[in-house]
């Protein structure tokens, strides 16, 4: 998609929206296809997600391991491909379990567009370098990862228009996460070798840390 029709379309949905005549300012990208602008009208702000439909398909419920193999990392590892769909429906799930988070104000899932609430700068990092407190602010994160993981699994989460299915991290998907770390961990540290025997062990490792995780209960991960 060339970027003047990736703008026009933009401009279309905001318009639509009634963002249209906004000030936009874009933010600092996440490890992602994702990037984000924060809107200012008048005295309001919002946040506009763009998030176009380019990585690999995300892994279809039924699929096996042949078939996400062939799909993809995205399939592969159960992620889901920067999808706006996905987005509402962890957020929906979120605020459902009394949690913060952003309201989905409009959107627009086939060009993978959303405009969110704006819930402002105040990053940990920040708020900590100016005087806040730490410890208060880790254990309220660990608070909310705990509240996350004793709420039941749900097999989907529903959204405005349909329902994104929520898929077991399962052994294909831990299994090509954990390898990235001999994959990439040479490229950074120029004395690390990975021959046939470096590798056999590591998958020796590898496999004894998921038999391990594979223990513990099922929860909702959030990646």
């Amino acid at each position: 998609m060339s970027n003047n029709l990736r703008a026009t379309e933009i401009q279309e949905f905001l318009a639509k929206a009634g963002w249209g005549e906004a000030a936009r300012t874009p933010l600092t990208a996440d490890a992602s296809t994702r990037r984000y602008e924060r809107l200012r009208r008048k005295t309001e702000t919002s946040m506009l997600m763009d998030a176009p439909p380019l990585e690999s398909v995300p892994c279809p419920p039924g699929a096996d391991e042949e078939e996400r193999l062939k799909l993809g990392w995205n399939a592969i590892a159960r992620l889901a491909a920067s999808r706006v769909e996905a987005f509402a429906a962890v957020a929906g799930h979120l605020s459902n379990l009394g949690l913060s988070a952003p309201t989905i104000l409009d959107a627009d899932f086939p060009r993978g567009l959303a405009l969110l609430e704006d819930l402002g700068d105040d990053l940990f990092a920040e708020v900590i370098r100016t005087g806040g407190d730490e410890i208060a602010l880790y254990a309220a994160a660990g608070d909310v990862l705990a509240a996350v993981h004793r709420a039941p699994v749900p097999s989907t989460l529903p959204y405005r228009r349909g329902e994104w299915p929520v898929l077991a991290y399962d052994h294909l998907a831990l299994s090509a996460n954990l390898d990235l770390f001999v994959e990439w961990m040479p490229q950074r540290d120029l004395s690390m070798r990975i021959n046939e025997q470096t590798r056999l062990r590591w998958e020796r490792v590898r496999e004894n840390m998921i038999g391990r995780a594979e223990d513990y209960p099922r929860a909702l991960i959030l990646r």
